[in-house]
């Protein structure tokens, strides 16, 4: 597979320059600087070994297009705290809740939050299965492969969120699932858990599921990001 993000669309220069600082400082990428457009007006790593997870070059820009942000919006980015997207997300509405489980991360994550001077970024320690909100509270909740990292739960997770999310908001989430080989714990689910998922959100259909195959971490296992979009229902 091809490893960049088709930014294109929604990425202008200003924001691929704060793409290349966010890394550097948020995630410690050392290939940040790296970041550049390709013929097709792609941003593309030039290295390879560049150490965003496999999947980012897809999920992030997925994610934006199919949560349809708009500048009143408060969304939940649930287990966001080492990841730069949320300031993207930020920039594009309201206000942007993250909740991660490691005060570590949450920490580094309000010190970078502070350095950038984002006022419209909330971070607290929360546990995705029992987040500590009202029901009804969000106009959008973003989740990108965090299930896969809960070691049991994680149907109540996808529950919670659902819990929390406005009636006619939408529910954007990713997760690493196992095509074939063994299931290794908490870096990705099976075949089984991706379509309990699924059901779980009533999602039929393939008009807002996508499958996108990616490297494995051996060559016996063959991963693919599971990229899903759900809109809740009621009045």
């Amino acid at each position: 597979m091809h490893n960049y993000a088709e930014w294109a669309d929604f990425c202008p220069d200003e924001d691929l320059e704060q793409l290349r600082e966010l890394l550097s400082y948020d995630v410690r990428c050392p290939y940040s600087y790296l970041l550049t457009r390709s013929e097709s007006n792609c941003v593309v790593p030039l290295l390879p070994a560049a150490s965003l997870h496999w999947s980012r070059h897809i999920e992030w820009p997925w994610v934006l297009r199919n949560a349809f942000l708009e500048s009143h919006h408060k969304v939940l980015d649930v287990g966001s705290s080492w990841s730069v997207l949320k300031y993207i997300i930020a920039n594009r509405c309201r206000e942007v809740v993250c909740v991660d489980n490691s005060q570590l991360a949450v920490d580094n994550s309000l010190a970078a939050v502070k350095h950038f001077g984002y006022e419209n970024i909330i971070c607290e320690f929360a546990d995705a299965c029992a987040l500590p909100y009202p029901n009804n509270s969000f106009d959008r909740v973003v989740s990108v492969s965090v299930l896969e990292h809960i070691e049991s739960g994680w149907q109540q997770a996808v529950r919670e969120c659902v819990r929390v999310l406005k009636p006619g908001g939408c529910f954007v989430l990713t997760v690493d699932i196992c095509l074939e080989g063994s299931d290794k714990g908490n870096f990705y689910i099976g075949r089984e858990g991706a379509v309990e998922i699924l059901n779980l959100l009533d999602i039929a259909g393939t008009c807002n599921n996508h499958y996108t195959i990616g490297a494995g971490f051996d060559e016996n296992v063959k991963l693919a990001v599971l990229m899903m979009r759900h809109v809740k229902g009621g009045v």
